[in-house]
């Protein structure tokens, strides 16, 4: 397909219900077109009298409907009928109604080929781009979903790091008056470090919400109305093929139409969608900023700074995380990178299909490539949210990145009491009660496998408990056992 010069995502931003209500402004004039023919077909066997009346019932439909097939609905800038008559489209179907208006000499020849030929086409047309229309919008609702969720996951780490840090107060509180002052440390300890850990993920869903965001204004909007204004521009010019179609076939029929007729023609040869599409967004140009960026918000109740903590154990999860992510995403790049060749691929069959002005013969090659765009943008955003990630994780570490030889865990269920090789609590459930490294063995939690720092030996029960950082609680239950 060609690309537009008057690029909806670039002039209209964050308007795709707008374009999606002129997308179903064209798809009813099809519709109305379509039913023209059709009712004309009849009225052909019933001669000039009524063919004049229906030019006057749909003329008055076009009347009544102008406007949203020339500016959309609630333009910012005022309709005249000077804009009306620059919109090629409707001087283009102006010219139809005239035609038929005028003519008064048609048979039942003429009538037989409207119904069959020019009819049916149209109605293909039309359940085909409102099936593509349909499809663009469940795919607008799909990533607006994708956006809220991550938006969501913001909201939620945000209420998990005031939660936590509400928790360490009150532990704080609690080992004042505590008899048992050891036990207080060591929750308290616990408790903080899972504020920290908490704040981290907070810190990263911020960083990768406002990513999203950018990207979903910046590209997948923009990209979303691009493809919106290039099926528009197929519809047209399918719906000006099958048109002309229909003035050929008028033209082969009756000679005595062949003047007004060829009138009609060269109207619809002047069809520009170029020209409408930039007539639509003079009418429809709003100021548009993007959202400002969200930032850190401290707890109220515990004071904290919008950097990553990076102490041991949190540094140590974020090495993982770090390592993760990058190993994520460099599965993800080569197949984001196939189906961008797919899309290109497609959009040069499209464009070769409008070239060779073939309207019907696309229908398989414009799903491929619609589904190749949509794919797209989805993989784009997950190397958006790892990349955030990455770049958020290694702009604090500062090259200290761990170890280089990471642990390879699998869910594991146990037939017999283990204790976490972090922690140095039992592991308990019913089935995949934590996981074991595949290469040495070592088995943990679920929650603290990111805890486990990446100096796996890569020999099986080859790991010393000296060599992982001991979480507090597991510190303090050792020097327990060892005072006893």
């Amino acid at each position: 397909m060609q690309r537009q010069t008057n690029s909806y995502g670039q002039l209209l931003p964050d308007q795709v219900d707008r374009i999606s209500s002129l997308f179903d402004a064209h798809l009813d004039l099809l519709a109305d077109v379509r039913e023209l023919y059709r009712d004309r077909a009849v009225l052909e066997r019933e001669y000039a009298v009524k063919l004049k009346q229906l030019a006057k019932k749909a003329s008055e439909k076009k009347n009544k409907n102008g406007l949203s097939l020339v500016v959309g609905d609630n333009p910012t800038k005022a309709c005249t009928e000077s804009m009306n008559q620059q919109n090629t489209l409707n001087h283009a179907y102006s010219e139809i109604l005239s035609s038929m208006s005028t003519s008064a000499q048609d048979h039942i020849n003429l009538a037989e080929a409207l119904s069959s030929q020019i009819t049916e086409s149209l109605k293909a047309v039309e359940r085909r781009n409102d099936n593509y229309k349909k499809k663009q919008m469940q795919f607008y609702h799909t990533i607006l979903a994708g956006r809220d969720k991550i938006y969501a996951e913001r909201i939620k780490s945000k209420q998990k790091y005031d939660a936590d840090c509400a928790e360490v107060e009150a532990h704080r509180q609690k080992s004042v008056h505590d008899r048992h002052t050891e036990r207080s440390a060591r929750q308290y300890d616990l408790q903080r470090l899972d504020m920290f850990n908490s704040k981290n993920v907070y810190i990263i869903s911020t960083a990768t919400a406002n990513s999203v965001k950018t990207k979903f204004y910046t590209e997948d909007l923009p990209s979303l109305e691009d493809s919106f204004q290039e099926l528009q521009t197929r519809l047209v010019m399918d719906f000006v093929g099958v048109v002309t179609e229909a003035q050929n076939i008028q033209l082969s029929h009756q000679d005595i139409l062949k003047d007004r007729l060829s009138t009609v023609s060269a109207a619809l040869i002047e069809v520009q969608p170029d020209k409408d599409q930039a007539l639509f967004v003079e009418s429809n140009i709003r100021p548009f900023s993007l959202p400002d960026d969200w930032v850190f918000e401290p707890c109220s109740n515990y004071y904290d700074t919008g950097d990553l903590c990076i102490d041991s154990a949190p540094k140590i999860v974020l090495q993982n995380k770090l390592a993760r992510s990058r190993a994520k995403l460099r599965e993800l790049n080569p197949a984001l990178g196939k189906k961008r060749a797919d899309a290109e691929e497609y959009r040069d069959m499209l464009t070769a299909c409008a070239t060779d002005n073939t309207p019907g013969d696309m229908g398989d090659t414009m799903n491929n490539y619609l589904d190749a765009t949509h794919e797209v943008t989805a993989l784009s955003t997950s190397a958006c949210v790892l990349s955030s990630e990455i770049n958020t994780i290694a702009d604090v570490l500062g090259g200290d990145e761990g170890g280089s030889s990471p642990h390879v865990f699998k869910s594991s269920a146990f037939s017999i009491p283990t204790t976490c090789g972090y922690c140095k609590v039992s592991i308990w459930g019913l089935s995949k009660q934590g996981k074991t490294c595949k290469s040495c063995g070592l088995s943990v939690h679920s929650k603290c496998e990111l805890n486990v720092p990446a100096k796996c030996s890569n020999v099986h029960g080859n790991y010393k408990a000296s060599e992982i950082p001991q979480s507090p609680s597991s510190a303090v239950s050792i020097s327990e056992s060892r005072c006893e």
